[in-house]
């Protein structure tokens, strides 16, 4: 009837938790540091002078290994979706290194996290609570990485598109200049042409021709 719960056993502690989804044994004699083996060594040690010592002693141990037990979750899921953001790059025709699907994997799961232990402290607090919400914790990791992955193919696409309009620009300012040396080149020729027939029309008309040749 519990999402979540710790049972002190003669030799043990189970912790049953659904973030979890599986039972954690712990034994006394690797949680504590003195030579506590079974329930009722732990009863007496707790009921003593030193308790607040065995309870945060306790319950450190506890965060601790339920915090490792957490992270290695998000690292699996993480290497999960980079994974499937690899596959799903290559499908779209997009060459993407796993590092790069992996660090979008682990920043698609910031949101999600986040989001999970507001509602975590909101159901412990209110009991409310969000049918499917694993689900759609689930989904949002995934289309961010679907998302982050379509933009990216999207940049290189107007990157390239960008890239060809240069291309075509350079090659019209190419033709444009090719185009203005041709007609300098004409109009030499053509005043070259010109001069050379004024000298000949001189020489038939009997006139001395200027400058050095006079």
């Amino acid at each position: 009837m519990y999402d979540i719960g710790i049972i002190a056993l003669n030799d043990k502690v189970i912790i049953v938790s659904k973030m979890l989804n599986k039972e954690e044994n712990l034994y006394y004699s690797n949680i504590f540091t003195s030579n506590i083996e079974n329930k009722q060594e732990l009863l007496n040690m707790m009921s003593g002078s030193n308790n607040i010592y065995v309870y945060m002693l306790f319950f450190a141990t506890i965060f601790i290994y339920m915090f490792a037990v957490y992270f290695a979750s998000n690292l699996v899921d993480a290497m999960v979706l980079g994974a499937l953001g690899y596959i799903f790059a290559r499908i779209v025709k997009l060459r993407l290194k796993f590092k790069a699907t992996f660090n979008m994997g682990v920043y698609a799961l910031t949101l999600p996290i986040l989001l999970n232990l507001v509602y975590i402290v909101v159901n412990t607090f209110t009991g409310f609570k969000i049918n499917y919400f694993q689900w759609m914790y689930t989904t949002i990791s995934y289309i961010y990485v679907a998302v982050a992955i379509l933009m990216i193919k999207t940049e290189l696409i107007n990157q390239k598109i960008q890239l060809i309009k240069i291309k075509q620009i350079q090659e019209e300012v190419a033709k444009e200049r090719e185009e203005e040396e041709r007609q300098k080149e004409n109009n030499r020729e053509e005043k070259k042409e010109k001069e050379k027939e004024e000298k000949e029309d001189k020489k038939q008309s009997g006139e001395e021709p200027e400058g050095s040749n006079a």
